[in-house]
């Protein structure tokens, strides 16, 4: 069954939708995909998942996440962007040749394996990729298969469709590309639709207009029953701790940035139990959000403590934030990247 609840306290409980089962951990890790988490976030702060899913059966946190975590939530925006497979019969769009002797045609070479739709005529099917030439490159013949992707609000209405009905819209943009072959039946068909998908919600994270990568690390700091870890003391104990592609500012969206993400979860983890047990590790530096920074040392300049020059530069990067023990400083990225004294830890 589904997780419906996680409560915290001295400890971390997690109980099914259908309340049969909960288990009690001492820490627990979130890697929910943030649409499920926006699905989840408190209806105080009008959060609109980019989701057509109306599913009811929705995640909860008792209490209630900090308000800092939900307005990162509200704040990142969730992508979505769908495939449609269509295994053919014959690789139709396959010529002999390469992209030089083929050029101004719609067919494929030798070495091609994707091409583009500028017909005019549904402009949303932008792209197709020739799956079986791309996973088989070494066959002579490999499978007939194509791949279309459909993104932003096309993808949202496309959710909305039959297999039959958006595979007509499909095929009929192939034979309007390809008007001079034909263009046969798929014998198979396989669409993803990510954001009817009660566990996903979605598909990636973007930064639409006034947010920051700020919010990446809100998203990834950790809480406990009385906040999060960025506001309160550290001898505090840390009970839930989050990872996934829209925790981590250096590779959002990426699958090897929610590998990256859960490995640094992990390390956060321990250090907890070293927390729990009062033996912290005080000379190890974390990462903290500016807006942070600047809610504890408000009248600090906001200047590389390394170079000592303002702001987010070209040269020296962005200006990050970290706090040792007791202590805060602010640095730029490619500062902190030489100097033996800071680790880039996101």
């Amino acid at each position: 069954s589904s997780i419906a609840r996680i409560d915290l306290s001295d400890t971390c409980s997690v109980t099914s939708h259908d309340g049969r089962t909960s288990y009690n951990f001492d820490f627990a890790v979130s890697a929910v995909p943030l649409g499920v988490l926006k699905d989840s976030a408190d209806s105080s702060l009008s959060v609109s998942s980019s989701s057509v899913s109306k599913a009811s059966n929705r995640l909860t946190f008792e209490p209630p996440l900090p308000y800092s975590k939900r307005d990162a939530i509200n704040n990142v925006g969730f992508g979505l962007l769908n495939k449609v497979y269509l295994q053919f019969p014959t690789a139709f769009w396959r010529r002999p040749g390469d992209r030089h002797t083929l050029q101004g045609t719609p067919f494929l070479g030798k070495g091609s394996e994707s091409f583009g739709n500028t017909s005019g005529l549904n402009p949303q099917h932008y792209m197709f990729l020739d799956v079986g030439r791309t996973l088989n490159r070494d066959e002579e013949d490999p499978p007939a298969i194509l791949m279309t992707l459909i993104s932003g609000s096309e993808a949202v209405a496309a959710e909305q469709l039959s297999d039959e009905a958006l595979t007509r819209d499909v095929l009929s943009t192939l034979r309007h590309l390809y008007c001079n072959v034909e263009v046969p039946e798929p014998m198979k068909v396989k669409i993803t639709r990510w954001g009817s998908d009660e566990f996903s919600r979605g598909c990636y994270t973007f930064l639409p207009p006034g947010t920051s990568d700020q919010d990446y690390h809100i998203l990834q700091s950790p809480v406990n029953d009385k906040g999060e870890a960025f506001m309160l003391d550290k001898s505090e104990t840390m009970r839930l701790f989050f990872c996934g592609e829209h925790t981590t500012s250096l590779h959002p969206s990426m699958a090897h940035g929610a590998y990256l993400s859960g490995l640094r979860a992990a390390v956060d983890v321990l250090e907890s139990t070293k927390i729990a047990a009062g033996k912290a590790n005080e000379t190890e530096e974390k990462s903290m959000p500016i807006t942070m920074y600047r809610q504890k040392l408000p009248r600090a300049p906001l200047q590389c403590n390394l170079c000592n020059l303002p702001g987010n530069r070209k040269r020296e990067g962005a200006l990050l934030a970290f706090q040792r023990g007791g202590r805060k400083v602010l640095v730029h990225s490619n500062c902190a990247a030489s100097s033996p004294e800071v680790s880039l830890h996101k």
